[in-house]
């Protein structure tokens, strides 16, 4: 919990990315920034690293929840914000001298950052809130790694947090219905320093290269369904799923992201 106000500063799109004061060119915070500023809590409508302590969003599992997590940050939804102005509201608003609730006790009435984490959605396994708690020992937990993708929104997606986590993003573009598993293989083999096809050297566990899943399009949908399993069955190595980066960053392992194949039990 911070205890000074210079130490509140607030990333946030609320407003909209379609909201008519951006159609205006008017700034679609304005009104909140003014209201909370002006008892120095700060409102960005970029994400700065150095400066935002609380970033706001309706889901956690998103590249920028990801990315808030690695930075130690909070993640809360847009009810923070609500008790935020609450809180720095005089209680009394005929009376000029009436002091908000913060201005009579921060401590005691600055709202619990934690008891605003958003809901559990797209996530592969269910960790408690308390993991979602601003924690600096994130700053390196893809060190070491190299994630490949190939769907070029995910790879834009995904270079902040990964990159902000000491990991590297490599993007090999997929040339639908063309592509073949030897070329995908071939370059993966070559980010993880290694030569020829096969399966990784390295048995696909540890430090070394992840793969996300792509899935084509309409019209080539089979075709990169094929091309992935080909792909994942001559390295011997699982591709993962991207909801899958929250676990791996909340609980600070990112080695759960490389694994060789299970091999199905025929009895």
């Amino acid at each position: 919990m911070a205890s000074t106000r210079e130490e509140v500063s607030l990333w946030t799109t609320q407003g909209g990315k379609n909201s008519k004061d951006l159609k205006t060119g008017k700034d679609p915070l304005a009104a909140l920034r003014t209201r909370l500023e002006d008892t120095d809590i700060k409102v960005f409508s970029n994400y700065v690293i150095e400066k935002t302590t609380h970033v706001v969003q309706a889901k956690r599992n998103t590249a920028k929840g990801l990315q808030a997590l690695i930075n130690g940050k909070y993640i809360v939804t847009d009810s923070f914000i609500d008790a935020l102005i609450y809180a720095t509201t005089p209680t009394d608003l005929d009376i000029d001298e009436s002091l908000s609730p913060l201005e009579e006790d921060f401590d005691k009435n600055w709202p619990d950052a934690m008891q605003y984490v958003p809901p559990r959605g797209n996530e592969p396994r269910e960790r408690p809130i308390e993991k979602f708690a601003p924690d600096s020992e994130r700053m390196n937990v893809f060190e070491g790694y190299t994630v490949v993708v190939c769907d070029k929104a995910q790879f834009e997606s995904l270079q902040a947090p990964i990159t902000n986590g000491g990991g590297k993003v490599l993007y090999f573009q997929l040339k639908p219905g063309q592509t073949t598993t030897d070329e995908l293989v071939g370059f993966i083999k070559n980010v993880a320093g290694e030569k020829g096809l096969g399966e990784l050297e390295d048995g696909s566990e540890g430090k070394g290269v992840v793969v996300v899943k792509f899935r084509g399009g309409k019209d080539d949908f089979d075709w990169a369904a094929r091309l992935g399993t080909e792909a994942s069955l001559a390295l011997d190595l699982r591709f993962i799923e991207q909801n899958e980066f929250l676990d791996a960053i909340l609980m600070n392992d990112a080695s759960v992201l490389r694994r060789p194949l299970e091999v199905a039990d025929d009895g």
